[in-house]
């Protein structure tokens, strides 16, 4: 009975504390599968409903309003990988965009694409990065043979050879006094009027301690961005975690890195305009709201820690971020884009807020109420119900089961390898030799006509052997192998586990909030979202498990 009382309060925390979480609210999915990995999502800045999408592939817009996903004419037909995008304001305002075979530009939002590279070498038709300083009017574009500049707006492109010379560049950014290139291994420096020789203010390892070619094979700078309130600056590096700067590079300091896989950031960005009315203890003073895209998810930097919010998202893998200009966030995954309309850090003033961000007051209030409540009553009869429902439905135990067996990657596998290869030393190894000799098969007669060839009889020898290599009790020579397989199947085991668990409980999430319609009802169109959604979760796990899911419930509710 206690047990119950304990979650009967936690689901009246639920309800009451909505506008928390309706703040806070989930990752809404924008579109269906797209069948090529996202490099990159761009919020067009003068109509937030067009969400621009570069792909491996091409480049797509997504209008938001109408839902609908369009790909764009690329000018030739071409294939190109998208590496980052730019807005240009003006009466002639349009979109670039950096790919792998130059550079881009659209000025019917997306629709067509024109190659642009007036003044970039064939060496140099590779681009990764773009920056256009508006107050001089200067587009910077960084490309495998590095730095160019457009001083003008119907000017060609002029090489910077003073700055990373001949070397690419991945990742261009500017503050209040400074702009900051990024290459391989280095991010350097340079003034806004005059570019100068730069000065390097981060190295990733030392070139004179380890040597060029050694360096061409260590972790790179996976990304490097600028806090839009505050000349901060924030890098991604593999080999040393996420770093930040608040004195233009001269001094680093290492985030915690506790709770995120600084290894797997795929980007870093910022959510502005998503603190207003939060509260003093939840946000970080003068700190903007640093998320990343990483290969288990998303997270985001807050109260010196970091955070995962991937609630609403079936798959782990984000390869892009990007932030509209009223704090929507856009996440891009395998299986769609992924919108959540703020960060959970928006709050209803003086609300006392605990680490999962419930209003603990709310709940101690609830906690008091009357078992005569009628909102108790209410609450009640909802878990009642829902619990029913959930003895239903196989644990997650007997789900990881499912997908163990169905995959065939079950430890005792590996087991049962090692112990059948070191058996094998007991059984002989046979062989069977037959040998014939025909060196005196004819020969001449020796009795009455010595001119006469005769021929004798053929000689057949066979054998047989039998060997034992006991030394294959100790160790056998197969064990390297199993070994080298069993590294792969246990990698293979923890992804799907991993893939099920998250789908699993992000189906129990939404059947919670079905029920929850009990006490709180919704429109119709949020309803249906809500059970087409648990339909298609149970899909998944069923792909997973070969069926075994759906029938095993079907056992359960005979």
């Amino acid at each position: 009975m206690k047990i119950r009382n304990i979650f009967t309060i936690i689901v009246i925390c639920l309800s009451l504390t909505s506008d928390v979480f309706s703040a806070q609210g989930s990752w809404r999915r924008e579109t269906g599968y797209i069948r090529e990995k996202i490099t990159r999502l761009f919020v067009h800045p003068e109509d937030a409903q067009n969400l621009f999408i570069g792909t491996e592939n091409t480049i797509y817009v997504l209008d938001l309003a109408g839902q609908k996903l369009t790909p764009s004419l690329i000018a030739g037909g071409s294939k190109l990988k998208v590496y980052a995008f730019e807005f240009i304001p003006g009466p002639l305002a349009h979109i670039l965009a950096a790919t792998d075979k130059g550079l881009y530009s659209s000025q019917d939002k997306g629709r067509s694409w024109q190659k642009q590279n007036l003044g970039l070498d064939l060496q140099s038709q590779q681009c990764f990065s773009l920056l256009y300083d508006p107050q001089y009017r200067k587009l910077y574009i960084g490309t495998a043979h590095g730095l160019y500049i457009r001083k003008t707006e119907k000017g060609d492109f002029e090489k910077e050879d003073s700055v990373a010379s001949n070397t690419p560049v991945y990742k261009i950014q500017s503050d209040s006094d400074f702009f900051y290139i990024v290459t391989h291994q280095e991010v350097i420096r340079f003034g806004r009027l005059d570019p100068g020789f730069g000065e390097t203010i981060y190295r990733v390892f030392d070139k004179e301690e380890e040597g060029e070619e050694y360096l061409e094979n260590l972790p790179s700078i996976n990304d490097f961005v600028v806090s839009p309130q505050k000349d901060s600056l924030f890098m991604a590096v593999p080999a040393h975690g996420i770093l930040k700067s608040d004195d233009h590079g001269r001094e680093w300091q290492e985030l915690p890195s506790l709770g995120v896989p600084v290894k797997d950031v795929n980007q870093v960005t910022f959510c502005p305009g998503i603190y207003s009315g939060a509260h003093p203890g939840v946000s970080s003073p003068g700190l903007s709201p640093v998320c990343a895209a990483t290969e288990t998810g998303v997270y985001v930097f807050q109260n010196k820690a970091w955070v995962r919010f991937d609630q609403g998202i079936t798959t782990q893998a984000i390869t892009a971020l990007a932030a509209g200009f009223q704090g929507t966030i856009y996440a891009a995954a395998d299986t769609g884009i992924y919108s959540m309309p703020g960060l959970p850090l928006l709050v209803k003033e003086g609300a006392s807020l605990n680490q999962e961000g419930v209003d603990n007051h709310a709940c101690l209030r609830e906690e008091k109420l009357s078992d005569e409540s009628p909102v108790l009553r209410d609450v009640k009869s909802a878990y009642d119900d829902y619990a029913r429902y959930v003895e239903q439905e196989p644990a997650i135990q007997d789900v990881h089961r499912m997908v163990i067996e169905y995959a065939d990657v079950s430890p005792d596998k590996i087991r049962n390898w090692k112990g059948k290869a070191r058996m094998k030393s007991l059984l002989p190894s046979l062989s069977v030799g037959l040998d014939r000799m025909g060196t005196n098969l004819f020969h001449w007669n020796t009795a009455a006509d010595p001119d006469e060839l005769q021929k004798g009889r053929e000689y057949l020898g066979w054998d047989v052997s039998l060997s034992w290599d006991f030394s294959d009790l100790i160790w056998s020579s197969d064990q390297t192998s199993i070994d080298s397989r069993a590294k792969l199947m246990v990698e293979l085991r923890e992804d799907l586990l991993s893939h099920v668990t998250r789908i699993y409980f992000e189906r129990r999430r939404i059947q919670m909030e079905i029920f929850k319609e009990n006490i709180s009802p919704v429109e119709g169109d949020a309803s249906f979202e809500r059970h087409l959604r648990v339909a298609e979760l149970t899909a998944i796990i069923d792909a997973m498990t070969g069926g075994m899911f759906s029938k095993r419930i079907s056992q359960y509710a005979r």
